[in-house]
């Protein structure tokens, strides 16, 4: 982490259009600290002159407190104001512009700067407020650090024993608040995943209800929603149990070092030991406050870490290769696994799709493709894992069994309309080689959906809708399940061209000259990838390729 911010946040800081306004923001902090730190000072002072009896002093002393105190919030307001007005928008751009400047600084490909198709102009130019922000939070641990040394030495001048005690408070303080902090967030992210299980769950058995009831499966069904939300509030008891117990490991400390105190001015400090008590307490208070703010901003950075990496990503590129440092990852999956009932369903997978690539998966039945399939869409969560996609796709998905709606072949195509708006439906119907029904069956209403239709038509339908999409990224399982191979190969010849990026799962052998990449999947792993002409001559191909050559 420090090296991140040595590389990608310092030289920012220092640039000559932006380090005046961070130089600010620092003095800024370093004022606000101060503040906090005089506070103690003050009392210090106080008790001086009441064991003194000199009430005067007091009353004068408590006047300049609630002036300094005035001043510092005048000048706070009016510098809110400005750092939050058009200077820091201003310096949002320049430190947008010096990023930008460092990628050409680093021969990296010419990006156009007027060009926002560019991913890593795009990022930069999205993310520049995040960069801000961890430089505001890497000035805020700057300034604590700095002020936090200060007020330790000037507490060791005023007693030295008892200022050991307060600094190692502070610092057992911040190393609970990190620790602490950490786990929360590694808490809350399984929790999420529970959540997740949860409503996937939910979203089985209330689509599938009526084909549960039938094959028998709802009630264990009911039972494994029932099993997951166990499982979700076991974990949420547990997650408010330990954020009780650092609270009150917390509470702990506090009252140990309170106690430390007096014993150590009980033994070392014989002579004003009340007016030193009270200002530990006062100084152990106040650097409190300075570990909390550490490891605030500390949770900030490594929140934006991302930011960080895919920056330097960027500038340590080679030269003439900006495209190649691009995350062109539609979908990218991490060691997915799934288990039903203590069977493993889905083993370790790791699997992506690049921009404008076809991929196909295949493997025996029972393999896992589906599932997987399934899982990718996020109509099942995994057991473990985790699932990425592009945010601003469209995606298509044609299921191994279509689903119509009740009403004509017409409508039910034009409902995928997406980005071929310009495309007549006509033509759609023609590429999906569904002309041949003619006119009349074309706009008749399907009561039932795709009962009223045969296994090839329905599928043609289907695949009809996905073509309209015009889909960045379109997902077919077994596309061509139910038609003849001469419509097969012309269907699906037009639905390849249909969309970016494409994942299908086939058992039709010829399908495979399209894919770029081909993934096996045997007993819910990927065992084997490559290009057509390198799978071919794979045990594991052939194997697959004689049970699709029984089974015709």
């Amino acid at each position: 982490m420090i090296n991140k911010l040595k590389r990608a946040c310092v030289p920012l800081m220092l640039n000559k259009n932006a380090r005046g306004f961070f130089l600010a923001d620092f003095c800024m902090e370093i004022y606000y600290l101060i503040q906090l730190a005089l506070l103690p000072a003050f009392i210090n002072l106080m008790m001086e002159q009441y064991e003194n009896y000199n009430y005067r002093g007091m009353a004068i002393y408590t006047a300049i407190w609630f002036l300094i105190t005035a001043i510092y919030i005048v000048v706070k307001y009016r510098f809110d104001i400005f750092i939050n007005g058009e200077f820091f928008f201003r310096e949002i751009e320049n430190v947008r512009e010096e990023c930008i400047n460092t990628l050409y600084n680093s021969n990296m490909a010419q990006i156009d700067k007027n060009y926002d198709g560019n991913e890593a102009y795009s990022f930069l130019a999205d993310k520049a407020h995040i960069l801000v922000n961890t430089l505001f939070y890497l000035n805020e641990i700057l300034a604590d650090m700095v002020v936090f040394i200060a007020v330790g030495i000037w507490s060791f001048y005023i007693g030295s024993w008892m200022s050991l005690v307060v600094i190692i408070g502070s610092v057992l303080q911040l190393a609970i608040g990190k620790l602490g902090s950490e786990s929360i967030n590694k808490q809350n992210e399984q929790l999420f995943e529970e959540k997740s299980k949860i409503t996937g769950a939910f979203k089985r058995l209330i689509s599938g209800t009526e084909s549960y009831i039938v094959s028998g499966k709802y009630d264990s069904n009911v039972e494994e929603v029932n099993k997951l939300f166990d499982g979700y509030t076991n974990k949420c008891e547990k997650a408010a149990f330990n954020q009780a117990q650092r609270s009150n490991l917390i509470r702990l400390l506090d009252a140990s070092v309170y106690m430390l105190l007096l014993v150590t001015a009980h033994l070392f400090i014989k002579d004003s030991s009340v007016r030193i008590i009270v200002t530990m307490f006062s100084v152990y208070n106040t650097m409190k406050k300075y570990m909390g703010r550490i490891t605030s901003a500390y949770m900030g950075i490594k929140d934006n870490s991302y930011v960080l990496d895919k920056y330097l990503k960027y500038v340590d590129c080679e030269e003439g290769s900006v495209e190649k440092c691009d995350d062109n990852h539609v979908i990218e999956a991490k060691n997915i696994s799934y288990s039903v009932d203590g069977q493993t369903i889905l083993d370790r997978i790791d699997f992506s799709i690049a921009k404008n690539t076809k991929v196909a998966l295949i493997g025996k039945n029972g393999s896992g493709k589906t599932t997987f399939i399934r899982i990718l869409l996020s109509l099942l969560s995994p057991t473990s894992g985790s699932v990425k996609k592009q945010i601003d796709g469209i995606y298509s998905y044609i299921p191994v069994a279509s689903q119509l709606f009740p009403v004509s072949i017409h409508e039910n195509i034009s409902y995928g309309n997406g980005k071929n708006v310009e495309l007549c439906i006509q033509e759609i119907e023609n590429l999906a080689e569904l002309k041949n029904l003619g006119d009349e069956r074309l706009s008749e209403i399907l009561p039932d959906g795709d009962e009223n239709l045969s296994g090839g038509e329905a599928q043609r339908v289907a695949i009809g809708r996905a073509m309209v999409a015009g889909s960045d990224i379109l997902i077919a399982d077994e596309p061509t399940a139910n038609l003849d191979p001469i419509t097969s190969g012309k269907v699906f010849g037009n639905l390849i061209k249909s969309a970016s990026s494409i994942l299908f799962t086939t058992h039709n052998p010829e399908l495979l000259e399209y894919a770029d990449v081909i993934h096996i999947m045997d007993k819910g792993k990927i065992v084997a990838s490559g290009r057509y002409e390198d799978v071919q001559s794979m045990k594991i191909y052939r194997e697959w390729e004689n049970e699709v050559m029984e089974n015709v």
